[in-house]
């Protein structure tokens, strides 16, 4: 993980430049970690103001998160086929999503703007 300036930084060149600087040996940013910064912004924050939830909260990959949804078991259906979203798993993930009360069904069917095909929601944290 890149230095807290690196995180904070506003756009992705600057953020390059603080990460190689504060990181040893030096590292720049990656283009999918600069874009989840806004999250781990949003995250940082929240513990930052509530530290009670400190002991509550941990990273998880995606995949595993659906495993644990989907009753300790792996998921029979990938989420992509040759780097393509495959419907069958989206919605498969969709479902344990709905099931688990996570999102409310309009929020699972409802596109993200700029989003690639295929993606439909995001994990919100409610507490």
């Amino acid at each position: 993980m890149p230095s807290r300036q690196a995180v904070e930084a506003g756009d992705y060149g600057e953020a390059c430049t603080i990460a190689a600087a504060t990181s040893d040996p030096p590292r720049k940013v990656s283009r999918q970690g600069f874009a989840i910064f806004p999250k781990i912004r949003e995250i940082d924050a929240l513990l930052r103001a509530r530290p009670d939830l400190v002991p509550r909260i941990h990273e998880v990959h995606p995949e595993l998160a659906f495993w644990s949804l989907n009753g300790c078991k792996a998921l029979d259906r990938p989420k992509k086929v040759k780097g393509t979203p495959f419907e069958a798993g989206m919605a498969l993930r969709r479902d344990l999503l709905m099931r688990s009360g996570l999102l409310p069904d309009e929020l699972i069917h409802a596109p993200l703007p700029a989003a690639p095909p295929g993606t439909t929601c995001s994990m919100r944290w409610r507490g």
